[in-house]
């Protein structure tokens, strides 16, 4: 048993039916992403600093002494953020996914309540993505300041393209649009898995392909990427066709590929859900 239901769901006519598509949910985007940005904020302030050194005629040595200290210093910020941020979003996602499918099939079914029963696979499944997340923060400063070092390098061998006052710009646009990347993929990412394991659990098996319908659909003929490839498939000619949670695309269900915005509709059948009816 996955979810409890009411004992009159049982006489519905209509024994198949679809769902709302599980949506990730944005405000736990959003504060995911703002709690990043704060770092890479941190990270951009001392990179300027570093850069206000090498303006100002510092050696080499004295500059790079000053990196390994800034390393050290956001190594700290990066880790206490590790271990806190993956575990709030986590926890904050589960708990909104959970919701929108227990509301899902409430208004599909046409029913009073719909109550989710989570199996232990959610647990793991929370626990490999925090763990993940916490990889993904602690490697952000690591790819910045690898970045930062070799600007400097470049800089004092005299092979620096540009200014580096540009350079260190750019560097800390990277980290910034990286971190903006993770909050979103991550939070994608998990929705769907949650969504999938939950809808699973409750004897949901399939689900109707959804894509956006906009020109930045991968596959669309007349859009910015008319080709899917291996990392991407075509999603444009998924619309509307089934698909079964236990056998995916081969890059993943709605939402797995990078950035995908795709969408999974629900297909219930009422005869054969993981269900207790009171």
């Amino acid at each position: 048993m996955a979810i409890i239901l009411p004992e009159g769901a049982k006489s519905a006519s209509k024994k198949i039916r679809t769902g709302a598509p599980i949506r990730s949910p944005r405000s736990v985007e959003v504060a995911y992403r703002r709690a990043l940005l704060q770092l890479t904020q941190a990270l951009s302030g001392s990179t300027r600093l570093v850069g206000q050194a090498v303006n100002a005629g510092q050696t080499r040595a004295q500059v790079l002494a000053m990196v390994q200290n800034e390393i050290s210093r956001s190594r700290l910020a990066f880790e206490r953020a590790s271990a806190a941020l993956p575990g709030s979003m986590t926890t904050a996602l589960s708990a909104k996914g959970k919701e929108q499918v227990e509301n899902m099939v409430k208004r599909s079914l046409g029913v009073d309540f719909a109550k989710v029963v989570d199996t232990p696979e959610i647990a793991d499944q929370l626990a490999t993505a925090q763990l993940r997340n916490a990889q993904l923060i602690t490697k952000l400063p690591e790819e910045h300041w690898g970045r930062v070092v070799q600007a400097i390098s470049d800089n004092y061998d005299g092979t620096l393209q540009g200014s580096l006052t540009q350079r260190l710009t750019k560097v800390n646009g990277i980290s910034k649009d990286r971190a903006k990347l993770i909050a979103r993929d991550q939070t994608a990412k998990l929705s769907g898995d949650l969504a999938r394991i939950r809808q699973q659990d409750a004897g949901i098996n399939s689900y109707l392909w959804r894509n956006s319908q906009d020109s930045r659909v991968v596959g669309n003929p007349g859009g910015r990427y008319p080709k899917g490839n291996a990392r991407h498939g075509n999603h444009w000619t998924r619309e509307g066709k089934e698909y079964q949670w236990d056998e995916p695309p081969s890059d993943g269900h709605p939402g797995q590929p990078i950035l995908c915005r795709c969408r999974a509709e629900p297909v219930i059948n009422l005869d054969k859900l993981n269900a207790q009816f009171i």
